[in-house]
């Protein structure tokens, strides 16, 4: 942006850089910049000792400076810094100058800037001079924006002279260099303690806006005047400001908010910089308008030339193409009348913010644009800044009261601990002086005490003995008892003995014989015994099995017994029948034992008894090594051939266990047979000869017993059981069905497992419910059976999702707090609204509010009581007015309108109309009254021609009315306490909804209503007496 000739009226000025000479063509420009420290310097020395805020110096060697004056002062180059300790924790700081210090020149300017400004006041502003007080006049005039003008008189070229409205201020810019052509000063001592610093920065670098090089310079006015803006809560009262209870006063805040050389962001008190740019825009648009209406010539408004003066001081859109036709444009836009009102001008403001500043928003744009304009202008720079000021009194007051109170608070605190701890210490004698008391009185309480507690120890020691005593009657008694007691055991015991003694002797005289047998390789104890009484025909056979420590039972009738006998007789090619006796004998019944079998249950052993017939003493038809598993074990295979199966027995010499099976003949046959039928299959779908070569039921024949030994031995095969870790001895069959049923059970198990978790996601889905959360946008699940809630979906369901839920109401049960409050509540899951109202009581109020809202389209606003005790008024006081005096217009009028609305007298509401218009032809409340009586009484059954003069006849009474009174002004209060109150007392009367219906259509000039009210005129008296004249206007409306 341009700079703007408000910089004049800001006293930024740009100086020549003091390393060139004067006469350079090249010479940089800089500008002084406020260093936040002060200086103690002394005429003559070069040598400055920095004072507050050496922290933040920011001077370094090279650097450009200016003492005491920003532009008064010559140039000075910082030749070096240092910084020196003086005590423990403090340090001072300091600097040299490349030359001693010289303060003989801004003496000097001083004194000729006054003496100028005195000469150029008594010449050349005859109409500013100051008055006895030293107030000058203002001058009103085409150019006066602030500043003094000069004509003749000579002003030195290296002098601008700038000023404000009503005093003067001056300011010389002094080319600082070292050639100076004014006279050698005299030498002066002195010393200036606590002077502000001015470092020089190129113009280009520095980014401050006017007023802040205005500030910066010291040129922001001083003496302001300006109203306090305290908080709501402070009270003021005289000079005295009350805020959380604390009384200040103005001038200690006032002298607290005082402009400091320091930065102003580490400055202790409020200062008015803090707060020039948070002073509100409402503000500083207001103050410009009022400043640039008092522009010559003064006025209440701005017209386009204060426009164009205030747009061309300000440089308004001087970055956009054809500034003057844009500003222009700008204020023909916003104007009225060529005139700008308070709020025009902000708006204009506002456009050219925006066209000046289009990246920036609207209120960001206008405040840049102000405040690097027009809070430049002298009479608006001086309220702005006298704002910051209030605003800087108003935060410091609030800080101070507060701080203030924080310290009572504090002290408050230490003052109630120091009692607290002194009411201790009262309180500790107390107790100390209520203990030693307490002693005396325990002591003699403790004497007390121990006469009773010797006397308590008699009575103890007394039953005691007692006590002692009666333990030793009943331990002597019960001695004598247990005596007795254990006398009786024995004997019971001794005949205990006598007995299994005698039941010994008799079950050892019925063991016919006793041996040891190894049965499929578990050493066993066979007894063989009689069974029951002697003459019993009962045998027993017990087992004994050492490995598991238990015996098994086997007991034989007589006739099982023999059965048994002559198959083992059989066996050994011997027949003969036997009597009891005979089978008693020991070398037959040990015979018995080879039908004894193990097997493994849970993996114990177990014995049982071969019915069918002996167990491995079949033929042995075969005895080779196999490789009988898939670890590479070898097994000795033994095969016994019976009558009824065959036995294969395989022992392991590497652990010397022994493993069992037998297959029967039927087993064997099916199996071959299903062989047989598999290779016919395969064979007559394969030409292969090798198919057809697979064995068959041809196995079976005498002949062939080794080809059957081999199938079955190479079908032999050893399994280690997954369930018991068991080895087995399976046959091929055997290994393919145990496959298809542990397949068969994997599949079962499948299909379980996703018929569970069906089951599963079923019952979830019964029981969990998904609920939308308004809050968060999401849904959250719910447990019915527990109330549980979560926010991730159950794990169980995988993959599916839960149905959204319905868009439906649902009664929740509650606990009221308190009495009177609702004990259920409402919830829609789908969209997680609440509400204490049910469907029922909604619709109800919906449907309650939709008749309000119809009747208000027929009757109007919902009218207040004020309104209704207005109509009732106007009413009753008609009647009474009339029938006191009827010859009176006024009252004439006002009864008509009561018949024709309210009563429906039309008869009585013509009379009256047509001799209040013979007395007042042209009154507009008269001709719209009788217009509406003349349509609604206007017969269907007339002649067209008679029914065309009645409606011309009212269409003209409507027109000079509405000539008489264009808005209806006249006819508001019949309007409200007659036309639209009939149809608040009659709503379901059509005429009074005609009458509506036309003051609509005529008067007020509302045609959607209008139709409102002849549709519920027609829906509540469609064949009425009435219906054909509603109709009938109907009908002329919709033409």
């Amino acid at each position: 942006m341009p700079p703007l000739d408000v910089e004049k009226g800001s006293r930024s000025r740009i100086a020549s850089s003091p390393l060139s000479s004067s006469s350079s063509s090249a010479a940089a420009l800089v500008v002084p910049v406020p260093v936040p420290c002060v200086l103690d310097v002394t005429q003559g020395s070069p040598l400055c000792h920095v004072g507050h805020a050496a922290a933040n110096l920011s001077l370094s060697e090279g650097d450009l400076i200016r003492i005491h004056h920003p532009y008064h002062s010559a140039n000075f180059e910082v030749s070096s810094c240092c910084i020196g300790v003086v005590g423990r924790n403090t340090s001072t700081t300091s600097i040299t100058l490349n030359r001693p210090y010289d303060h003989t020149p801004i003496i000097e300017r001083e004194d000729s800037a006054k003496r100028f400004e005195d000469a150029l006041e008594r010449l050349h502003c005859p109409y500013n001079r100051k008055n006895e007080n030293g107030i000058g006049s203002d001058g009103d005039d085409e150019n006066d924006d602030g500043f003094v003008r000069t004509t003749s008189t000579a002003i030195p070229t290296n002098c601008n002279i700038t000023g404000s409205r009503g005093s003067k201020r001056w300011l010389l810019d002094v080319a600082a260099t070292d050639n100076t052509s004014a006279p050698p000063a005299t030498p002066v001592n002195i010393t200036l303690m606590g002077t502000r610093v001015w470092r020089l920065v190129a113009v280009n670098s520095d980014k401050r806006s006017p007023w802040r090089r205005q500030y910066d310079d010291g040129d922001a006015p001083s003496d302001l005047t300006f109203d306090l803006k305290m908080p709501a809560e402070a009270e003021a009262e005289g000079r005295m400001i009350t805020l959380f209870r604390i009384p200040l006063k103005q001038s200690t805040i006032m002298s607290m908010c005082r402009d400091v050389p320091y930065d102003p962001e580490r400055s202790i008190h409020q200062q008015r910089v803090q707060y020039f740019d948070q002073v509100a825009v409402e503000f500083v648009v207001r103050e410009t308008y009022r400043a640039v209406c008092d522009w010559h010539p003064a006025c209440s408004t701005i017209d386009n030339v204060k426009w164009a003066k205030l747009s061309r001081k300000m440089g308004f859109l001087v970055s956009v193409r054809n500034t003057s036709h844009e500003v222009d444009m700008a204020f023909l836009r916003r104007c009225q009348d060529r005139k700008l009102d308070l709020d025009r001008f902000r708006a204009i403001l506002e456009d050219v913010a925006w066209m000046q500043h289009p990246r920036l928003e609207l209120r960001a744009a206008l405040k840049k644009l102000l405040w690097n304009t027009v809070v430049m202008l002298p009479h608006v720079n001086e309220r702005v800044w006298s704002e910051a000021k209030a605003l800087a009194i108003s935060v410091e007051a609030r800080r101070n009261c507060a701080q203030m109170r924080l310290a009572a608070t504090f002290r408050r605190i230490k003052h109630r601990a120091r009692y607290c701890k002194m009411v201790a210490a009262v309180t500790c004698i107390a107790k100390c002086a209520r203990m030693r008391i307490q002693v005396v009185r325990r002591l003699r309480r403790l004497e007390d005490m121990e006469r009773q507690r010797l006397r308590r120890l008699r009575e103890r020691s007394a039953i005691q003995c007692q006590k002692i005593w009666r333990g030793h009657f009943c331990q002597v008694s019960y001695q004598r008892r247990r005596a007795q007691i254990l006398k009786r055991e024995r004997q019971k015991s001794a005949e205990l003995r006598r007995k299994l003694k005698v039941e010994r002797a008799q079950r050892e005289a019925s063991i016919i014989c006793r041996f040891a047998r190894s049965v499929q390789g578990h050493q066993a104890v066979v007894t063989m015994s009689l069974h029951g009484a002697a003459n019993s025909s009962h045998l027993l056979m017990r087992v004994y099995l050492p490995v598991v420590q238990k015996t098994f039972d086997f007991c034989f009738p007589e006739e099982t017994l023999q059965l048994y006998i002559q198959q083992q007789m059989l066996h050994r090619e011997e027949s003969m029948s036997m009597s009891w006796r005979e089978m008693l004998k020991p070398e037959l019944l040990k015979g018995l034992a080879d039908r004894l079998i193990v097997r493994r249950v849970n993996g114990l052993p177990i014995v049982i008894f071969s019915k069918r017939n002996l167990a491995e003493k079949g033929q042995l038809i075969s005895k080779k090594l196999i490789q009988g598993d898939d670890n590479g074990g070898i097994y000795l295979l033994s095969i016994y051939k019976s009558t009824v199966d065959f036995t294969f027995c395989l022992y392991d010499p590497a652990t010397c266990g022994r493993l069992r099976t037998s297959l029967s003949h039927a087993a064997l046959h099916k199996w071959l047979s299903d062989e047989a039928r598999l290779v016919h299959v395969e064979g007559s779908r394969s030409h292969c000869p090798r198919c057809r070569c697979l064995p068959s039921l041809a196995l079976l024949l005498p002949g062939r017993q080794d080809d059957l030994v081999e199938w079955l031995s190479t079908r032999l095969s050893v399994k280690t059981s997954p369930d018991t870790g068991h080895r087995r001895v399976l046959f091929q069959f055997d290994a393919d069905r145990e496959k298809a049923e542990r397949l068969a059970c994997k599949i079962q198990s499948v299909v379980r497992k996703l018929a569970a978790r069906a089951r599963a996601r079923t019952i979830i889905r019964e029981q969990f419910e998904k609920i939308f959360d308004r809050d968060s946008g999401a849904y959250y699940y719910v447990n019915s059976k527990t109330g549980a809630c979560q926010w991730t979906k159950p794990v169980l369901l995988g993959d599916d999702e839960l149905d959204i839920p319905k868009d439906e109401w649902r009664q929740i049960e509650c606990t009221p707090s308190r009495p009177g409050e609702p004990s259920a509540y409402y919830h829609n899951p789908g969209t997680g609204q609440l509400s204490w109202m049910s469907e029922e009581q909604a619709a109800r109020m919906l449907q309650r509010r939709v008749r309000e809202r119809q009747a208000a389209d027929i009757t109007g606003p919902k009218l207040d009581f004020a309104t209704v005790a207005s109509a009732v008024k106007f009413i009753n006081d008609a009647e009474k007015a009339f029938a006191e005096q009827p010859d009176r217009l006024s009252h004439k009028v006002n009864y008509a309108m009561v018949c024709h609305c309210l009563k429906f007298d039309f008869d009585q509401a013509k009379q009256q109309y047509e001799e209040a218009i013979q007395r007042c032809p042209s009154h507009p409340v008269i001709g719209r009254a009788h217009a509406i009586l003349l349509l609604a009484t206007c017969v269907p059954c007339e002649s067209d021609a008679k029914r065309n003069h009645v409606v011309e006849k009212a269409l003209a009474l409507f027109r000079e009315a509405e000539i008489g009174d264009p808005t209806a002004r006249m006819f508001r209060l019949a309007i409200q306490n007659c036309f639209l109150w009939a149809v608040v007392v009659h709503p379901r009367n059509p005429l009074a909804l005609l009458n509506s219906a036309l003051l609509h259509q005529h008067v007020l000039k509302d045609p959607r209503r209008a139709d409102k009210l002849y549709r519920r005129a027609l829906a509540i008296d469609m064949n009425g007496p009435n219906a054909a004249i509603v109709r009938q206007n109907y009908e002329m409306f919709q033409s």
